[in-house]
């Protein structure tokens, strides 16, 4: 009798993020780094647009956090997932819906709040830690 072999969550969570951008990206005519460009831009700007009222270092530490880009990265397959399996888009459709989610989505923002205490502790220990290394 074989024995099926079990993925760890971590791996399958991976081909899952990896083979849908691929089908968002055959969809929209897009290569693969135009889409993780588009991602990283997206997340920069919804980082400036909801943090306006901290200071820049603040700002600079979140959208250089590990934390944040894991929860962006997160929020985002949740929405192409959504996109992909909902409609059918071209580009244009797909970059105007992504930014209209990205203003009013109420959840996304409120769970976006919720990390930024841990996101910029963690960010300003690894600055100093950093720059006692110096």
């Amino acid at each position: 009798m074989d024995t099926l072999t079990k993925i760890p969550h971590v791996q399958a969570a991976a081909i899952k993020k990896e083979t849908l951008q691929q089908l968002i990206c055959n969809r929209i005519g897009w290569p693969i780094e135009q889409y993780n460009h588009f991602q990283f831009e997206a997340g920069v700007q919804f980082v400036e647009d909801q943090l306006r009222s901290l200071q820049e270092l603040d700002i600079k530490v979140i959208t250089r956090s590990a934390m944040f880009w894991g929860w962006w990265r997160n929020q985002w397959m949740t929405r192409d997932e959504s996109l992909y399996t909902t409609l059918l888009l071209d580009a244009e459709q797909y970059t105007a819906i992504h930014t209209y989610l990205l203003q009013w989505q109420d959840a996304v923002i409120l769970s976006f709040w919720n990390h930024i205490e841990t996101m910029i502790a963690d960010g300003s220990k690894r600055i100093s830690e950093s720059e006692e290394g110096i």
